[in-house]
């Protein structure tokens, strides 16, 4: 970009940017994932990342609610890619872990699309490998959670209010205790 042209809107990076990143993961997970579902393959590297893991455990990353995961780790255990571990604390809980085979998926998964995005990287020329280096810096900048905004303005604490005496030796309670 020269001096003279403007920047592009934020927005219109956004939009554009959202546009690519959809394009491009959707081109290279085609047919490459077997039979499993976005979700089901999100569970499988959500395990293998942070796992054995309970359900409720596992619902919590995801984002979703315990019934709703269950049915896909069902299909994902019957698959043999998953299986479930009784707790020795509590037997009638179960942690869920990936098999080896669920671990040769993933393995196969990532070095397949890794093959992909090679063959596509080697068509381009020095110039757009060097914006790609940069790109990959930017991109995992936006991975980066925000800061909070801060407040505008603390409020002022509320006077408290007079209760009765605290009996001998009691400390008075105050708010919820759960």
């Amino acid at each position: 970009m020269s001096g003279m042209e403007p920047a592009p809107r934020t927005t219109d990076l956004a939009s554009g940017l959202r546009v690519v990143v959809g394009r491009l993961y959707r081109q290279f997970r085609q047919n490459q994932d077997g039979e499993l579902t976005p979700s089901q393959l999100s569970n499988l590297v959500t395990i293998e990342a942070y796992g054995p893991l309970r359900l409720g455990e596992l619902a919590e990353r995801e984002g979703v609610a315990p019934g709703t995961l269950s049915k896909g780790i069902d299909w994902l255990q019957t698959r043999g890619l998953v299986s479930r571990i009784v707790d020795p604390q509590d037997r009638r809980s179960s942690f869920v872990c990936v098999t080896d085979a669920g671990q040769q998926l993933l393995d196969q998964l990532r070095e397949t699309r890794t093959a992909r995005f090679a063959q596509r990287i080697e068509l381009l020329d020095d110039r757009q490998r060097a914006v790609l280096v940069e790109a990959i810096e930017v991109l995992e900048a936006l991975l980066t959670p925000a800061p909070e905004p801060a407040p505008a303005q603390a409020a002022a604490p509320a006077p408290e209010k007079a209760g009765p005496p605290a009996a001998a030796g009691h400390t008075p309670v105050t708010g919820s205790s759960r």
